[in-house]
């Protein structure tokens, strides 16, 4: 995944300044979205479940594992990578929600491609991510924004509220990634973000590093 110069809409108000501004980003999503109009879903009672059933670093049709990774870690450290790229079969992996909370937007661009973004409030993390979030946040927020591109479908709709594991999506190929990246071969993936605010912004801010969230499989002889 490649974001820099973010320009995606969150809100009705914001699709339409960019529209003026001759975006090319809307809202709603691509590839058979499944919006489901129930109030609130629920898959158990965990406060942690990660996004994927497989956590496993994307390594595939990169320059090295690194690229996957959040910071500035594409071209040789010149550009950077807003989150991070764990493997997923295209139209096949179910996408989780990780925590309980709520769907805040959902929406369609040319670079994320499908978007489900879940934010949660800091109470209903646990210890691990409650803490890894007040100790990297840039501001003072109390809720935490969990961001999935490039999704194929969306098994929700916005302001659903939702529990940890519930499936919120499947994971494509959608935005950017949708010539490159078809099969696991290719580079196929779930991208990631945790961001400390709800909005447009471009390069890293409002964003922290993934990996003090996840568990991940990373590659024999990476030091991530």
């Amino acid at each position: 995944s490649d974001h820099e110069g973010e320009r995606v809409p969150t809100t009705a108000t914001q699709a339409q300044t960019l529209k003026s501004e001759g975006a090319s980003e809307k809202s709603g999503c691509k590839d058979g979205c499944s919006l489901r109009n129930s109030s609130a879903l629920s898959a158990g009672d965990k406060k942690w479940v990660e996004p994927l059933d497989r956590m496993v670093l994307r390594t595939a049709a990169l320059a090295s594992p690194r690229g996957a990774m959040f910071g500035m870690t594409r071209n040789g450290g010149t550009k950077p990578h807003q989150g991070i790229d764990i493997v997923a079969e295209v139209g096949k992996t179910p996408v989780k929600a990780v925590a309980k909370g709520k769907i805040t937007t959902v929406f369609s661009s040319s670079t994320y491609g499908n978007v489900v973004v879940l934010a949660v409030g800091l109470d209903d993390l646990p210890q691990k991510q409650k803490q890894a979030f007040e100790q990297y946040r840039t501001n003072t927020s109390q809720i935490a924004y969990f961001f999935y591109a490039h999704l194929h479908s969306i098994n929700v709709q916005q302001n659903a509220e939702v529990s940890a594991g519930v499936q919120i999506a499947i994971a494509g190929n959608t935005g950017s990634t949708a010539v490159s990246c078809r099969t696991v071969e290719t580079g196929s993936h779930l991208h990631f973000e945790v961001r400390d605010k709800d909005g447009i912004f471009a390069g890293m801010r409002n964003r922290l590093d993934p990996k003090y969230f996840l568990n991940i499989q990373y590659p024999r002889n990476f030091n991530p």
